[in-house]
């Protein structure tokens, strides 16, 4: 958990397999947070199959390749800094070895369905 609160970005990992007791404590700590009347309206998705994982980072170097172009297209001075260029190579490297990583934890957010107003419709 220290980790966790002192690291800015972690995007070189190592492959090794993340004990479940400890995916357990990282899915079960942001609970711990406020919510508004306590409703905890999201949940969690934890991945460590390797060939999902796999499926996942094609999905994930998809939309890293259009993010990155379009912040480029947005402002074409965007990597051009010193520290730019060393978070865009971290960025790329993450993407490129997405495969490797050994588990991927996604929040899920779970709004209930609002009721519908009677005689009402948008217009």
């Amino acid at each position: 958990m220290e980790g966790l609160r002192t690291m800015r970005a972690m995007r070189r990992l190592k492959p090794d397999p993340v004990p479940r007791d400890l995916l357990e404590r990282l899915v079960e700590t942001p609970t711990w947070a406020p919510s508004g009347g306590n409703a905890q309206l999201y949940s969690y998705v934890v991945v460590t199959e390797r060939a999902h994982v796999a499926r996942l980072g094609v999905l994930w170097r998809d939309v890293q390749s259009n993010y990155l172009a379009a912040m480029e297209r947005l402002d074409p001075g965007t990597f051009g800094t010193p520290d730019a260029a060393a978070t865009l190579e971290a960025v790329r490297y993450q993407a490129e070895h997405f495969d490797e990583t050994p588990a991927v934890i996604a929040a899920r957010y779970a709004r209930p369905p609002v009721p519908a107003i009677p005689g009402w419709s948008p217009t």
